[in-house]
């Protein structure tokens, strides 16, 4: 492929300034998920989590990179900082290498290449998390199994397996894109039989889907789930609705404004959405593009399947209570899809007025541009001044639990309200409080079974059990081993 001098000036730019940080990434508890994994795999105990249980809730790819960078000598806790880094830079020569090839207007490339670098998707940056790989392997699969449509070669269709069977590894809901690929293979306009379509499906089926096939089965064997256990949803379809419509006010505008406000903000991207199709063409514009099945064809149907596929996870299991996180991995997509239409809108001969259309449209793009980097910057010093996010945030400098178990880590078992934490702090394992008081049998047993068990207590968390510490005192004989500004540690022996 030809380097774009501009792509690869901005990535090396980005490559630079960002190293120039050198920050630890803020952690949060899948982020410790991670990190214990890994440094289980380096001390040669297998796929285990922070608590010492097998690690199955998560997918693999994160810890074992992780791993890998610890076995050559880098620190694994800033391992995620050059994972995310390399990441942030292959996304943003990417996502201009697809523009300066779908789009005729620079200043839309350059508008569309910087929108990278938007709140929505710098908050993957900084956080030791999985989104940035599995951002950049979404698109390099989208990328490589377009060619195969236009080429119909069998080694670009082996490279797009390869990179969905390692977004499968990295995340699990890349299954979504595996399944959107097998039904664009067999549904696509083209020359090709249908006796040809399975095996393509055949073929790329095998090799995204083998490598997670055999980690789930091992998760399977090991805990008897699939992707480990889940916990219900808890919202309904109003919530649920609710937290994508905040989402896409956020991904349209990143600051902080009322409901209404977030609602009319919508409205008023949808219309503008709406006016770019019209001046584009409208659907007869829609049928040519589906007729040669030109790449934002191939995009669009990989990033509804990814939404929809959020959105149905959603309303069945507990995540996280903001999308942001989960819907802004396609954010690429839908920017590339936004930027080919208003290409398209501001380029056509057939509008009544074309050039006060392509106006409008780079005023627009340009303003909303500069009100996300600007967000972006205010995100930076933010960051600067109360610390990278969750566990790493210059509030718990001041916490006196965290202090003390720092300075005296667990040696035996224990348990916390946020054993994450713990576990971040002091590297021990570290079992989860229970939040219902009738689960605490596990607690129990080891009481029973080790002869005592700490409990770290942590008074402002956000997890906090229906019990509080003095349900503890009539059924074992407790030992208040400090009380602290914001917690307590006590052992529990049997009475």
């Amino acid at each position: 492929m030809r380097i774009s001098p501009y792509a690869a000036t901005l990535a090396g730019a980005i490559l630079i300034l960002y190293a120039q940080g050198g920050f630890v990434p803020g952690y949060s508890p899948d982020s410790v998920q991670y990190l214990a994994c890994a440094n289980n795999l380096m001390d040669g105990k297998g796929f285990h989590s922070f608590d010492g249980l097998p690690f199955t809730g998560w997918a693999p790819l994160q810890p074992l990179i992780i791993a890998f960078m610890g076995i050559l000598g880098m620190n694994p806790v800033t391992a995620p900082f050059w994972i995310s880094l390399f990441s942030l830079a292959g996304i943003v020569f990417t996502v201009h290498y697809v523009l300066e090839r779908s789009l005729s207007s620079r200043p839309l490339i350059i508008i569309g290449t910087f929108s990278m670098l938007m709140p929505a998707m710098f908050a993957f940056y900084y956080m030791a998390w999985s989104e940035p790989l599995f951002c950049l392997l979404a698109l390099w699969l989208v990328i490589f199994f377009h060619k195969y449509l236009e080429r119909e070669k069998a080694a670009l269709l082996a490279a797009a397996g390869v990179m969905a069977g390692l977004a499968c590894l990295q995340r699990y809901i890349g299954a979504c894109l595996v399944m959107a690929a097998v039904f664009l293979l067999l549904v696509r306009p083209s020359r090709t039989g249908f006796l040809q379509r399975i095996k393509e499906c055949l073929l790329f089926g095998t090799i995204a889907s083998a490598p997670v096939f055999a980690w789930m089965a091992r998760n399977y064997v090991t805990v008897s789930y699939l992707t480990g256990p889940r916990k219900p949803s808890g919202h309904n379809l109003f919530e649920v609705l609710n937290t994508f419509g905040a989402t896409a006010a956020y991904l349209v505008y990143p600051w902080d404004m009322s409901k209404p406000l977030k609602a009319l903000l919508i409205f008023a991207a949808a219309g503008f959405m709406g006016l770019a199709f019209k001046k584009a063409g409208g659907v007869s514009m829609a049928v040519n593009s589906f007729k040669k099945w030109t790449f934002p064809w191939t995009l669009g149907v990989m990033t509804a399947a990814y939404i929809s596929a959020i959105f149905l996870t959603y309303l069945n299991t507990l995540l996280d209570d903001s999308a942001t996180r989960y819907i802004a991995v396609f954010y690429f997509g839908i920017i590339i899809l936004a930027f080919w239409l208003f290409d398209r809108a501001s380029s056509t001969k057939d509008a009544k007025s074309p050039e006060r259309t392509k106006s409008i449209i780079m005023l627009v793009c340009a303003a909303w541009l500069a009100a996300g980097l600007v967000g972006s910057v205010k995100n930076a010093a933010d960051l600067h001044n109360a610390g990278v996010g969750n566990y790493h945030e210059k509030k718990w400098a001041d916490s006196g639990t965290a202090q003390w178990i720092t300075e005296n880590p667990p040696t035996g078992r224990a348990y916390s309200n946020l054993a994450h934490f713990v576990y971040y702090k002091t590297g021990a394992e570290c079992r989860l409080l229970p939040k219902e008081r009738s689960k605490l049998d596990m607690l129990h047993a080891d009481v029973l079974e080790n002869g005592s068990v700490q409990v770290i207590w942590f008074n402002a968390a956000n997890r906090k059990p229906d019990y509080s510490l003095d349900s503890f005192m009539n059924k074992y004989r407790v030992v208040i081993n400090a009380a602290l500004n914001d917690g307590k540690v006590l052992t529990l022996y049997p009475s």
